[in-house]
């Protein structure tokens, strides 16, 4: 029989450690962890190199010597091919009636057959204006070769995620695709880098079709390329993005429709017989719309809700509206508001008033409850509007209840709202609702802590998770909400917003946006003489900046913030502000190259802390004493006193238990564990990382189950029980691969290491 490629054991190897979903995913895992933990240190397995290359080593060096073993990992080959289970299929819906796009489609197709050549997956940009139809030719191009590519079809529309200035969160997206893909969401990991690696892993080896909605930047594209040579990659955009064409990306420009093309679209839309009957008004119509779908689709549903009226008279209402040549080409961008002028006049006055009003809405999309917040009006007369305004395709319907305009059409409701008496009251009617949600969030998500909004909560949540996931679905309007509160000189909303969405970057960190709202929220608190809200968003953007490892701008922002918060009366919010004091010094201290800087940093968060403790249990906040107590052992452990540590994590941990705060016990045994270790008190040690690890594992915090996993690993190999270091370094590659660390293979290297 022919020998196995180790390339082949290689990529399976990653595949089978980076994530692979369901029953059939873990069971390649099992099988694998099985194969290696037979190996023994056999020869070859000690010299392996790193990762899934040298696994493979080992696996194969095994195989090319033991015919049976051989045949058991031709089986387990066999079994990581199955574990694709069923491919993603994420395109929205095509687009009715699409006509033409024939050389487009051709030139599309032509691109495949050098699929492989440069050693990555072709990029097709499809460059053109807005609505001009580039997303509706993506689509049905996807669809018509599908067959071609059986690992499925990704998308991901990047204007609808785009915050301001136009930035995207690619980990995001990353995400998105990784949940198609089969990852199940507790084994997708927080950080880009890791989801990004896991994503290239997930994809090598598989043929799929990526489509990209509205890019901005050629480094959107580059992110998310799959792994694989023999996949493709569909780029709609605004912009010629010109470093997309220096890579070798195919630029294929997209225009307007041909008359005769726009004429079938019609036809397609409002029916045959009606262009028959009116030819010439038919072509006029497709002309005045500037060949562009958007703006023909648009006509059509004017047209198909009033089948009294004729071509001639829709063709009459575009031709008379003034200045429509100007607006067509002014700032450059393709304009075609006399369309749009003639659906706003056929539309109900509720209709007409709400698209006016959604010109307000802060961010990119919204819900019928948001729209409801904004009008003030009673739901049935909301969805009634919204129905109405999707008819006349003035409004897009997506998934989940969600609506959006395309971006011309916002730019044309917006130029009526400006004269609209009630704009300002609608858009802080708007603002203020989005954060009474938000509120109700953090309540659910964070239980109880220190706020100084005093805001009501707008409705509720069925727990922690649904909270989150409400804040994540609206992150970009609740960023755009604190731009447009700074904007209208809201600054009492404008700080608040702050508040709860602490909730969702303390859990989910969108750095970009935690920096821009709480660097405005400061400056909003400022501008309100509100000395405590400026303390309380510098201490949470702090934090920030100490997980980015700018502990310089932490520190600017944290100086005199306790002494402020003392000249405010506030000795709460003084002890969280040496608290977040401390916490860059304990930093400081892991990063500091000199013994001395790092001894002057350890002081120094000492002295924080100590202070932040005194005035908790002066208040009585148990939890604020509880956090300061496992703050002070860590920098006893630094400071080389393991029992007093120890001393310090056991009553952190009788108050934790007490408060059922689970998170916090599995970090302070972890923490207990090591000073045990460093005393030598080997079985307790044990006992309190096992106890850590479970209690992660419990929660699904893989990565935390790792750090108490690690050590362990080291303990109990030192004390020469190598069956039992064998069993948790299993755990240990499993809690890496969840994870998505990529120190699962290295783990597995280990294992395959043990004598």
């Amino acid at each position: 029989m022919d020998p196995i490629s180790m390339t082949v054991i290689a990529g399976a190897v990653g595949a089978a450690a980076n994530g692979a979903a369901g029953e059939a995913g873990k069971g390649a895992w099992a099988t694998l962890v099985g194969l290696v933990g037979r190996l023994r240190g056999g020869r070859g397995a000690s010299s392996a190199g790193a990762g899934a290359q040298g696994v493979a080593e080992a696996l194969s060096e095994r195989a090319g010597r033991d015919a049976g073993f051989a045949d058991e990992v031709r089986g387990w080959l066999a079994e990581v091919d199955g574990i694709g289970g069923v491919a993603p299929e994420q395109l929205p819906p095509g687009a009715v009636g699409f006509v033409d796009r024939d050389g487009e489609r051709a030139a599309m197709t032509a691109v495949l057959a050098r699929s492989g050549v440069a050693g990555r997956a072709p990029v097709v940009l499809l460059s053109g204006f807005g609505g001009v139809g580039k997303s509706a030719l993506g689509v049905e191009w996807a669809r018509d070769v599908q067959e071609r590519f059986p690992g499925g079809r990704l998308y991901a529309d990047l204007g609808a995620l785009a915050g301001p200035g136009g930035t995207v969160e690619v980990a995001d997206v990353l995400a998105q695709f990784l949940r198609g893909l089969g990852v199940p969401d507790p084994e997708i990991p927080s950080g880009a880098a890791e989801r990004a690696a896991m994503y290239r892993s997930v994809t090598a080896g598989s043929r799929v079709c990526v489509l990209l909605d509205d890019v901005s930047f050629a480094a959107q594209v580059d992110a998310l390329l799959p792994a694989s040579a023999d996949s493709v990659v569909v780029a709609t955009s605004h912009w010629r993005l010109e470093e997309l064409a220096a890579d070798g990306a195919t630029v294929l420009p997209v225009g307007p429709l041909a008359v005769e093309h726009g004429v079938a679209l019609l036809a397609g839309l409002i029916g045959r017989d009606r262009v028959d009957a009116e030819p010439e008004r038919a072509a006029e119509l497709v002309r005045l719309c500037g060949g562009l779908p958007i703006a023909v689709r648009t006509v059509a549903g004017v047209l198909a809700v009033r089948p009294g009226r004729s071509l001639a008279e829709q063709a009459g209402q575009l031709a008379d509206e003034d200045g429509r040549l100007a607006a067509l080409a002014r700032d450059g961008r393709p304009v075609v508001q006399p369309v749009w002028d003639a659906a706003y006049r056929a539309l109900p006055e509720s209709a007409a008033r709400t698209y006016r009003l959604l010109a307000l809405h802060p961010g990119p999309d919204f819900t019928s409850d948001a729209v409801g917040a904004l009008t003030g009006d009673p739901m049935a007369s909301v969805r009634g509007a919204l129905d109405a305004l999707c008819r006349a395709n003035l409004l897009e319907e997506g998934r989940e209840g969600r609506y959006a305009f395309h971006d011309l059409v916002r730019l044309h409701a917006l130029g009526l709202v400006g004269s609209d008496p009630e704009a300002d009251a609608a858009a802080r009617r708007a603002v203020a609702w989005y954060l009474g949600r938000a509120a109700a969030a953090d309540h659910v998500a964070q239980g109880d802590r220190m706020r100084l909004a005093g805001v009501a909560p707008v409705g509720g949540f069925a727990g922690k998770e649904a909270a989150l996931a409400w804040l994540a679905a609206e992150r970009l309007n609740l960023v755009a909400c604190v731009r447009i509160s700074v904007e209208r000189g809201w600054d009492d909303l404008a700080w608040r917003l702050c508040e709860p969405l602490w909730a969702l970057f303390l859990h989910r960190a969108h750095y970009g946006d935690w920096i821009d709202t709480h660097r405005a929220g400061i400056d909003a608190a400022v501008r309100e003489g509100d000395a405590r809200a400026a303390v309380r968003v510098r201490c949470q953007l702090s934090r920030a900046y100490v997980e980015l490892g700018r502990l310089d701008d932490a520190r600017v922002l944290l100086a005199g913030a306790a002494d402020e918060a003392l000249g405010a009366g506030d000795r709460r919010l003084a002890a969280s502000a040496w608290e977040f004091t401390g916490k860059v010094h304990l930093a400081a201290h892991a990063h500091a190259a000199a013994p001395a800087v790092a001894a002057r940093e350890l002081v120094q968060a000492r002295r924080e802390f100590e202070r932040s403790l005194a005035v908790n249990e002066e208040i009585g906040s148990r939890r604020g004493a509880m956090l300061q107590r496992y703050h002070l052992a860590q920098v006893r452990a630094r400071e080389g006193d393991p029992a007093g540590a120890v001393a310090a994590f056991d009553e952190a941990r009788t108050t934790a238990d007490a408060l059922g705060d689970e998170r916090m016990v599995g970090r302070i045994e972890t923490g207990r564990g090591l000073a045990l270790a460093a005393l030598g008190r080997a079985a307790e040690a044990e006992a309190a990382f096992v106890a850590a690890a479970d209690v992660m594992q419990r929660r699904h915090a893989y990565a935390d189950e790792a750090s108490a996993l690690e050590p362990l690993v080291g303990l109990v190999l030192a004390n020469g029980r190598v069956s039992d270091a064998r069993g948790f370094l299993m755990r240990l590659a499993d809690a890496y691969r969840r994870s998505g660390s990529p120190k699962a293979t290295e783990a597995l290297r280990r294992l395959a290491e043990l004598p």
